[in-house]
């Protein structure tokens, strides 16, 4: 722990430490009357940080004495815990995509402002932004650009007509300063098999029911690679050997040498 002394009063800063008995004992220690800020790196105990989960972990709110402000780091999220006196800062910038609706800020502090010591500013970082690309126009490109330049980029749907490439769709998103992009599409396709397979009348090869399926899919994926994946896939699966194990106390009825596995 560091004190550091100001003209009108302390500032007590606390280090992580594994063992919140010892975080309580050193603010316990260094905090005084004289103590105007006090900072932490630590879990708080009971806090909600998430819809189904709350912190068992750390040291308790009424740890912290009343009379000072905390501003409080190891949670990533701002959050205010104790209303115009204790803070978790958050990380300054959004961290995965579970922060992608959360804004991120640094804190200024003043000691000789008595109204508003504490005051903090959004920062201006990258952010995890999910979007539609509905076209590749330069009109729609140019509308979203705000959301595009300089942030994590996830695409969760690409046009349906002339279907471009997940290649050509990242080209453009980077052109219009895209940090990164990664690809999140559902199909919204009907995954039954095509007729040809249902009704056919002989045995097919694990090569004809992929080319049959894929010619009937709709996809802006290269049909030959899918074709030969599928393939290895389902050769594979047809390859497999199936074990039976049988418990060796068991009276077995049927001849393990002629037994079919289907």
């Amino acid at each position: 722990p560091t004190t550091l002394t100001l003209k009108d009063g302390e500032i007590v800063c606390i280090p992580f430490h594994p063992n919140p008995k010892a975080i309580v004992r050193a603010i316990k220690t260094c905090v005084t009357r004289r103590t105007k800020m006090l900072t932490l790196h630590c879990a708080v105990r009971g806090l909600k940080i998430s819809p189904t989960r709350v912190w068992g972990e750390g040291i308790s709110l009424k740890d912290i004495p009343d009379h000072v402000l905390c501003l409080l780091g190891h949670y990533h999220k701002f959050s205010e815990l104790r209303p115009k006196k204790v803070w978790y800062l958050g990380s300054m910038i959004q961290v995965d995509a579970s922060d992608s609706s959360f804004d991120k800020y640094f804190a200024v502090y003043d000691s000789a402002n008595e109204k508003e010591p504490v005051r903090f500013f959004p920062t201006h970082g990258p952010k995890f932004v999910a979007m539609d690309v509905e076209e590749l126009s330069k009109p729609f490109m140019e509308h979203m650009e705000h959301l595009i330049r300089g942030n994590f980029i996830t695409v969760k749907s690409i046009p349906t007509h002339d279907l471009p490439t997940f290649g050509e769709v990242e080209r453009k998103l980077r052109e219009y300063g895209a940090r990164h992009v990664e690809f999140a599409i559902t199909t919204q396709l009907p995954l039954s098999p095509p007729k040809e397979i249902l009704n056919t009348t002989r045995e097919l090869t694990p090569a004809e029911i992929v080319q049959t399926y894929v010619a009937e899919t709709e996809t802006p994926l290269d049909k030959e690679k899918l074709v030969e994946v599928g393939v290895q896939i389902m050769e594979e699966t047809v390859q497999s050997v199936v074990e039976v194990s049988v418990d060796a106390d068991t009276e077995m009825d049927f001849d393990p040498e002629t037994v079919e596995i289907h």
